[in-house]
């Protein structure tokens, strides 16, 4: 069976209760729109406050899988891959998967190139304008 979710949007339609927005709400959750599709589904990444005074310090970020290899839609499933502190970990691992480097060295052009798409994504997914000096202290090991 062919991948057939290709885009948030399909994964949503796909799964409705998962992305019930009174749930969402709760949870203050946001998705972003970048997916890596593979054979057996397709990678996402999710952020959510699990605490009560619903801090930003306390989200949370997710690399979720939606499955899609069932004929059966009631098997497939969302499942949680790995949970990361920072949007810029979730997003290193989503180009892990995207490019699958293996770790292999890459040139000072690219690496300055994937520096340069990660502050853009992080900007974009959390809505901040001034957000550019927090997320240049990452450490890039």
């Amino acid at each position: 069976m062919k991948n057939h979710l290709t885009s948030i949007t399909k994964i949503k339609k796909e799964f409705p209760l998962f992305f019930k927005k009174e749930i969402m709400q709760a949870f203050n959750s946001k998705i972003s729109k970048e997916v890596k599709v593979t054979d057996i589904g397709t990678y996402f990444i999710t952020s959510e406050i699990f605490t009560k005074d619903n801090k930003e310090e306390n989200r949370v970020y997710k690399l979720r899988l939606a499955t899609c290899i069932y004929e059966n839609k009631e098997k497939n499933q969302i499942y949680t891959i790995k949970k990361y502190n920072t949007i810029n970990e979730a997003y290193i691992a989503l180009d892990k998967l995207m490019h699958d480097s293996g770790g292999l060295r890459i040139s000072f052009h690219e690496a300055n190139k994937a520096r340069l798409n990660l502050l853009n994504r992080t900007k974009e997914f959390t809505n901040k304008e001034n957000n550019i000096e927090e997320v240049a202290k990452i450490n890039y090991k």
